[in-house]
């Protein structure tokens, strides 16, 4: 059997190379941000509450926390498990609304998903903000809630 030569090996070898780093660049690019943290001290060291990127009514007894971000349509997500109901800490921020009105606020923000099994049971809220379209769901049985963020629309 003929032996390749080394320069033809290295050229195989370096375009697998390339190939795998544009895939991995372009799912970096194109794709939101994703942090995930244990808990909500985890969430306070990386400093996102103080940055305005994690709300601020994040109770402290929160874990399984994801955060992503879609700077390209100026919207973000966090999505988190809780122990303890915090509604009540915050019901004067919150409005009820149909779950129509939050899942077309969701739509708006196209890159943003979330991990409820069953988001019949949750409770929707449009959550007051002077600059962006806040919605934050509840589902009280599996004790998950997801807060998202969308610019306004200034044509409502």
């Amino acid at each position: 059997m003929k032996r390749l030569p080394k320069y033809l090996i290295f050229g195989v070898a370096f375009a697998i190379l390339i190939l795998v780093a544009f895939t991995a660049g372009s799912v970096f690019l194109f794709s939101p941000d994703v942090n995930r943290f244990s808990s909500y001290s985890e969430v306070q060291t990386a400093g996102l509450i103080d940055k305005g990127w994690i709300p601020n009514f994040l109770p402290e007894d929160a874990f399984e926390i994801v955060h992503r971000n879609d700077l390209d349509n100026s919207a973000s997500a966090t999505e988190f498990s809780y122990s303890n109901s915090f509604i009540p800490k915050i019901k004067t921020q919150l409005r009820p609304v149909s779950r129509q009105f939050a899942e077309k606020r969701k739509r708006e923000a196209t890159k943003i998903s979330w991990s409820f099994k069953n988001i019949n049971n949750a409770q929707y809220f449009e959550v007051q903000s002077s600059d962006m379209d806040a919605v934050l769901v509840i589902d009280e049985v599996s004790r998950r809630a997801l807060y998202w963020t969308s610019k306004k629309d200034d044509k409502q």
